[in-house]
């Protein structure tokens, strides 16, 4: 069975790990999933690529995954259409040589050696045609078709962004031309090498090879190709492995406990039960001693028994392992046959060594003087050993609470297993159960000592409990041993599945959080909202901010999002924190139910009046434009003028109330006479829905903004609620200024509230990049993580905050970079979102299914070792009541001579099984209570994803399934207790004077 716990156990772990890898790259796309290296195009390209293919081979042979090498060659070149639509300016030019595969054609052909194709939405912005003629660099080439990429998440595209979109950065268009023509027309052609490896084949091992092989293959090119200048490398495939290798470390920490574990169930086991086959074999090894035969011999006889049995034990154990991996869905080739041989071959040979002992100890007691002398050796022996596990538990504990990790970064910055502290658990059981099974004769003495008034049943018991330790030492071990097994197990569960699913809902904020580095537009925010099984979509601002000497990161959100979305066990009252952290925000409030909006205001001076777009924000926090023209026929000779819209459906239907953030005004060019000075005051903004027409508070400050320089920035009107300018061709922002009185609200996490030394109620200043600062806040709550921030370290604020001081600042406002979304289905709604918002864009998932199931194994193999150490336990105590029960029918008969009846016989023995037990369940819940206070809180912490932003993780257990298997257990030796009464009554009426002479 210890064969069969270590093999399936250790392979579980590695298994479920690997699975936990492949899950977690599976659900990445694009650069996070490749590696690339470019090099100068070389003349002769073609053994240039057979060289890199090579290294780049060689380099990740170790590797146990494999790779795929894609090669492509790009360059700049400068694109002049004549005509019409004249245009010049730099483009990417690509040469891909399985583009037919990766793209789709949307109109014309694709081109030969002498015509170009170009990305259909980057030809569409320019208007070119195909048939077009287009010069690069000069050179004419016919533009013969447009496509499109088929998968823009591929993490073979080297610029998901620029294939995608057509254009990026400076990069007007991106065309497709033949590598030969590429490499004699651009200036510096770069050749560049995409390494993928099979995310379906990755294993935790491939997370440290290939990182290391792709920092050893400069020198590998260099002995290939010689000088490599302009060597880059680049793909975020490495950053992405290391943050996965430290989430499935935890596992590497666990598993010593759990084989450490096995190895101490194992051992008791088989010095148990090789000793009772040693007193089985007494009678008979007596007489042969008697005879003539010597130690080794009859120690030899009890060896070759022991290995026939293991041999037979080792090889049912291994293959019900491997049946189990085989149900859990290890395939066949991956099956651990040689672990299985090892540990069986282990596991026999211990029980030889173990047998030979046995049967040496047993015989060099037949001699009287060498048996006390061998009596006080073990004794003083067994408590040093006592002294010296119990030294080194103190040891490994003092340096798991120092660290308060099993995991320690290295020499070279890198977590790894320490070896000192991980085995902390596992000498913590064990010195506690040697402790016990130390105390548990003394505490019998003490009991015989007091048995005065106790009936005959009862103070034989005692007295053969205190007097007699062959009796009690089996059942009193085992079971202790079994049943500290089982409330670590229930500790461990409890802790690790709480701090989880913490730390998963912390890190995604809600069901499902989409992380944008692009950012999203509000069309995208949309179809993402539009999504089958999707209940709410919120926008987050998160960035960094300095407070006093820490640097933090501020997450801001609606209240309403965070009493709506937040995941449930990320804030204690998500509905009562979101009003504390809500500010009186100026931007004007539409009536629930608004379906159409007028706006009248007095314009002077411009020649065209100006358009005006609204931005309302929705009660998440979702932005929306919604273009408003004016109405013809409502402008009066006053020089007022009205602006009315129909709310489109989308407006209407997003969670309401919804908010007035800014208006932006666009004047026309030579809009302004020269001289004149224009004039746009807001009057009135009145409101019509179901529940009829509302006129709506707008006596704010409205701050006029505009680009360009600071000394042509707009001035405020008159009544503060527009503008005056003196110049055309631009648009002002008018937003309602917050004017802040009173700090505003602001939420800390534990680790920035004690990193600061604050407390509620404190007022803090806050430094910012991307909103306006410093300013003061006034702390209202300590939280124990904010949730989506990355760091311990954050803070939370209302989101209302954040956009007025953005959208009454000069500086452009940053996009959406993060989303909340609620849905019942995170990993479907993922998969469907990823296609809709840009390549590179990264989800949480509140569930973190495929790190869960990963990291979850170590629960399940310490539910295994709990349920093996159980059986073991019974299966000991068992062997030990029935090797008792032929060793004192002396006894038996002795006593029924003397008066003692047969049922009362059955009752001292149940009285003596029972105490025994009894005192090992007491000791091994006292020895699993010391172990799981001071080590599992570290152990289930490491085991959890890397990023965890947790400033604590509770102590739990999981009390229904160990109580479950420790009435089991209790059952199993009732059973086994129970049995060996009635055997004993059954002998005891059948006791006779042959019997009592034996």
């Amino acid at each position: 069975m210890a064969t069969g716990l270590v093999v399936a156990t250790g392979s579980l772990l590695d298994h479920r790990a690997d699975e936990g890898v492949q899950g977690e790259f599976a659900g990445l796309s694009g650069d996070d999933r490749a590696l690339r290296l470019s090099l100068p195009l070389a003349a002769d390209a073609v053994e240039q690529d057979a060289v890199v293919r090579a290294a780049i081979a060689d380099d990740f042979a170790r590797a146990t995954a494999g790779i795929s090498i894609d090669r492509s060659v790009e360059g700049r070149m400068e694109l002049t259409l004549e005509g019409d639509d004249s245009f010049s300016g730099p483009i990417e030019a690509l040469s891909v040589p399985d583009i037919e595969a990766r793209a789709d054609l949307v109109a014309g052909t694709w081109s030969g050696a002498s015509g170009i194709t170009m990305q259909a939405d980057a030809a569409a912005a320019l208007g070119i045609k195909p048939g077009a003629i287009v010069a690069l660099n000069g050179e004419p080439f016919e533009m013969t078709g447009t496509w499109r990429v088929r998968d823009a998440l591929d993490p073979r595209w080297t610029d998901s962004v620029l294939v995608t979109h057509g254009a990026a950065r400076e990069r007007a268009a991106v065309v497709l031309i033949d590598e030969a023509v590429l490499g004699r027309l651009a200036a510096e052609p770069q050749a560049t090498w995409s390494v993928v490896p099979d995310s379906r084949a990755l294993t935790v091992a491939d997370l440290s090879t290939m990182p290391r092989a792709w920092s050893l293959l400069s020198g590998s090119l260099r002995e290939g190709l010689g000088a490599v200048e302009g060597l880059e490398r680049r793909g975020g495939f490495v950053d992405t492995a290391r943050e996965i290798e430290v989430s499935v470390l935890g596992l590497a920490a666990v598993e010593p406990v759990v084989l450490v574990l096995i190895a101490v169930l194992a051992l008791a086991t088989l010095a148990r039960l090789t000793r009772l086959l040693a007193l089985d074999r007494e009678t008979e090894w007596r007489l042969r001693w008697s005879r003539g035969a010597s130690v080794g011999a009859l120690s030899a006889s009890a060896s070759i028994e022991a290995m026939v049995i293991g041999v037979v034990g080792a090889a049912i154990g291994a293959t019900g392992a491997v049946w189990l991996l085989i149900v859990d869905g290890v395939p066949v080739d991956m099956l651990p046959w040689a672990e299985a041989a090892t540990v069986g071959t282990i596991s026999c040979l211990t029980a030889v060594v173990f047998a030979a002992v046995a049967s040496w100890q047993l015989v060099r007691r037949f001699d009287a003087d060498r048996g006390a002398l061998s009596m006080r050796g073990t004794r003083t022996a067994g408590l040093g050993i006592v002294i010296l596990v119990s030294a080194a538990a103190a040891v490994s504990t003092w340096q798991l609470l120092l660290y308060g990790s099993p995991l320690i970064p290295d020499a070279g910055g890198q977590l790894s297993v320490d070896p000192v502290p991980v085995a902390a658990p596992a000498l913590l059981l064990i010195a506690s159960v040697l402790v016990v099974s130390v105390i548990a004769p003394v505490v019998g003495r003490v009991l015989d000592n007091r048995r005065r008034g106790s009936t005959v049943i009862g103070a034989l018991a005692v007295t053969n409990i205190a007097r007699r330790p062959d009796v009690a030492t089996a059942s009193v071990v085992m079971s202790a041993i079994a049943v500290s097994v089982i409330v670590f197990a229930a500790a461990y569960a409890g802790t690790w599945v709480l701090a989880f699913d913490r730390s998963a809902q912390s890190r995604a904020g809600s069901d499902l959080s989409a992380i944008v580095p692009d950012g999203i537009s509000t069309v995208g925010i949309d179809a993402v909202g539009d999504l089958s099984g999707v209940d709410g979509i919120a926008p987050l601002h998160v960035e960094s901010i300095q407070i006093g000497g820490e640097l933090a990161t501020l997450v801001a959100v609606a209240p309403d999002a965070l009493a709506a979305l937040v995941a449930p066990s990320t804030v204690g009252d998500p509905s009562a924190l979101a009003e504390q952290l809500r500010v009186e925000s100026p931007e004007p409030v539409l009536p629930e139910g608004s379906e159409r909006l007028e706006l009248t205001v007095a314009v002077s001076g411009f020649t065209v009046t100006p358009t005006i777009t609204l931005q309302l924000a929705d009660a998440f926090g979702v932005v929306r434009e919604v273009a408003v023209p004016i109405d013809p026929d409502r402008a009066d000779s006053a020089g007022s003028v009205v602006y009315a819209v129909d709310l489109p459906p989308g407006v209407v239907s997003a969670p309401g109330p919804l908010r007035v953030v800014a208006i932006d005004a666009a004047i026309a060019d030579a809009a302004l006479p020269f001289g004149v000075v224009g004039v746009w005051e807001l009057l009135s903004l009145n409101s019509t829905g179901a529940a009829g027409s509302s006129d709506i508070e707008i006596e704010f400050f409205w701050s006029p903004l505009s680009a360009g320089p600071r000394f042509d920035q707009p001035l405020s009107s008159p009544e503060a609620r527009g503008f005056v300018v003196e110049s055309s061709g631009r648009t002002v922002r008018l937003a309602p200024r917050l004017l802040i009185g009173d700090p505003p609200p602001i939420v800390l996490s534990q680790s920035l509230a004690e990193s600061t030394a604050t407390t509620v109620g404190d007022v803090i200043s806050l430094r910012s990049v991307g909103i306006a600062g410093p300013f003061t806040a006034r702390v209202i709550a300590v939280i124990d993580a904010v949730p989506s921030a990355p760091e311990p370290l954050a803070l939370l604020i209302d989101l209302a905050l954040v956009r007025s001081l953005q959208y009454t600042a000069t500086e452009p406002v940053p996009p959406v970079r993060q989303l909340w979304i609620s849905t019942d289905n995170p990993s479907a709604t993922a998969e469907a979102a990823r296609a809709l918002l840009p390549a590179g864009s990264r989800f949480n998932d509140a569930t973190e299914q495929p790190l869960r199931s990963a990291l979850g194994a170590a629960v399940v193999a310490l539910w295994l070792t709990a349920a093996g150490s159980a059986v073991l336990a019974l299966v000991v105590i068992g062997a030990s009541v029935r090797a008792q029960h032929r060793s004192r029918r002396p006894e038996v008969a002795v006593l029924r001579a003397l008066g003692l009846r047969a049922w009362r016989q059955g009752a001292l023995r149940l009285s003596e099984n029972v105490l025994a037990t009894t005192i090992g369940v007491l000791g091994g819940v006292v020895a699993g209570a010391a172990t799981v206070s001071l080590a599992v809180v570290p152990f289930a912490r490491s085991a959890l994803p890397a990023d965890v932003p947790l400033a604590a993780t509770p102590l739990a257990v999981d009390g229904s399934t160990g109580a479950i298997g420790i009435a089991g257990l209790v059952l199993g030796l009732a059973v086994v207790a129970l049995g060996a009464a009635l055997r004993v009554s059954r002998d005891a009426r059948s006791a006779n004077a042959a019997e009592f002479d034996r």
